[in-house]
């Protein structure tokens, strides 16, 4: 049974070479269509393209907004921005109590061991 783990070997910075110049293609589809197809045609299916990608975005972004919304609202099963800041602030009080507890710590380690004979 495959495991789903993906493994990439090779010269990183080569690659990101690579995805650079793929990056900077720009490649005018509709145009290349309308060698085919004709002018008029070619730029109806780019709009329909540009449309159906519109389309697919805004409707990306409403799940991902309604799933968020209902695992954080209804299923309780993310916390809220603010429960998750609270927490944080939480953990780092605690840690700098526990840095402010070591260092007392320490002190009276030492000055035990300056009474010690």
């Amino acid at each position: 049974m495959l495991s789903g783990a993906v493994e990439i070997r090779g010269d990183s910075e080569l690659g990101q070479r690579f995805q650079a110049i793929l990056n900077a293609i720009d490649v005018d589809w509709e145009e290349q269509l309308s060698k085919v197809t004709g002018d008029v045609v070619a730029h109806q299916l780019g709009n329909m393209a540009r449309g159906v990608n519109q389309w697919l975005t805004e409707t990306a972004d409403s799940v991902a907004q309604d799933v968020g919304e209902y695992l954080q609202e209804e299923s309780r099963d993310l916390p809220h921005p603010s429960q998750v800041a609270q927490f944080v602030a939480d953990v780092d009080q605690i840690r700098m109590d526990v840095d402010r507890l070591d260092a007392r710590i320490s002190r009276l380690n030492t000055a035990l061991a300056k009474r010690e004979p």
